[in-house]
């Protein structure tokens, strides 16, 4: 009963010296013991005055709904963390600093992670992570990068879909300033350096590829099929209405007859040869296959007035 009353004597000492005091408990330098019925704690300063608490036995501390434990884990508004740190409860801050500890070199993979899980289908946990890897990569993570990676619950699906989904690699070189992806007030996408993407969904500031990485400076370069229910071009070029100009002379058809033997194509029509190492001009191929439609209709014109003399001569 004495032994009881000393401790409980000795705690309120302490709990009174607490509350009169700002920074560490002292001690000076001597162990407190705080024995209970099944075991007890041992309090005790520092050589900075830190007040260090330890446990004899695997029970907690707890302060307020604090609960720290004896293995190092620290449990906020639960009695038993699984963590580190365990909060139970929301996490109010100005700053949330997430710090891996240095991998050595830079051969060493290490991830930094902020991981968000719930629920998922059959009560297994559904997670995504937001994570980056050291100079060193690791575990599928590029060097350095910002990803966002998937995590379902393996126990129905395959583990083949854990699998990045948003990935922001590191700039490569310091003098290259990279440009934002911006998403607009009205929820429209913005690349190569647009505040905002304007009236239209998407907005792009450079060369577009689809189907390859390399659009050899074209706007728009498509690897590939695709279809339109209609397409525009705006000529840079004038339409060939002037082959019907009065002063107009299209070639004489034994010239044309004599090019194309000597060149197996038509004049003002690239070759095929041509077309194979400078591409096709859409609007520029119209242009020229147009200009050979109306010299050929002025031709049928000749000819049809030709034919209609050469008739009435046979008749007289």
């Amino acid at each position: 009963m004495k032994k009881v009353f000393v401790s409980l004597m000795a705690f309120m000492a302490v709990s009174s010296f607490a509350k009169a005091q700002d920074g560490p408990f002292s001690f000076n330098n001597k162990t407190t013991i705080f024995t209970g019925n099944l075991n007890h704690w041992n309090a005790a300063q520092d050589t900075n005055t830190n007040l260090i608490w330890s446990s004899y036995s695997n029970k907690y501390f707890k302060i307020n709904g604090a609960t720290f434990r004896q293995d190092g884990k620290v449990g906020i508004g639960i009695d038993n963390p699984v963590t580190t740190l365990h909060v139970n409860g929301s996490v109010a801050g100005r700053n949330m600093l997430i710090v891996n500890a240095d991998p050595g070199n830079d051969q060493t993979p290490l991830l930094s992670q902020l991981i968000l899980e719930n629920r998922g289908t059959g009560g297994g946990t559904y997670s995504w992570a937001v994570q980056t890897a050291a100079v060193g990569g690791g575990f599928g993570v590029e060097p350095n990068s910002f990803e966002l990676w998937e995590y379902p619950n393996t126990a129905v699906v395959s583990s083949s879909l854990i699998r990045p989904r948003f990935i922001v690699s590191k700039s490569h070189q310091a003098s290259a300033v990279p440009l934002p992806v911006v998403i607009d007030p009205n929820g429209r996408l913005a690349l190569g350096g647009f505040s905002n993407a304007g009236a239209n969904m998407l907005s792009v500031n450079g060369n577009v590829g689809i189907g390859t990485d390399d659009s050899k400076g074209y706007k728009l370069a498509v690897a590939g099929n695709m279809i339109a229910e209609k397409i525009k071009v705006k000529l840079q070029t004038a339409w060939p209405d002037y082959v019907f100009d009065e002063d107009y002379k299209p070639m004489k058809l034994s010239a044309v007859e004599q090019f194309i033997k000597q060149n197996k194509h038509l004049p003002g029509i690239p070759s095929a040869a041509e077309i194979k190492k400078n591409d096709m001009d859409v609007a520029e191929i119209n242009v020229a296959l147009l200009k050979k439609v109306e010299e050929l209709t002025l031709h049928l014109i000749e000819m049809e007035k030709e034919l209609k003399a050469l008739k009435e001569r046979v008749q007289k």
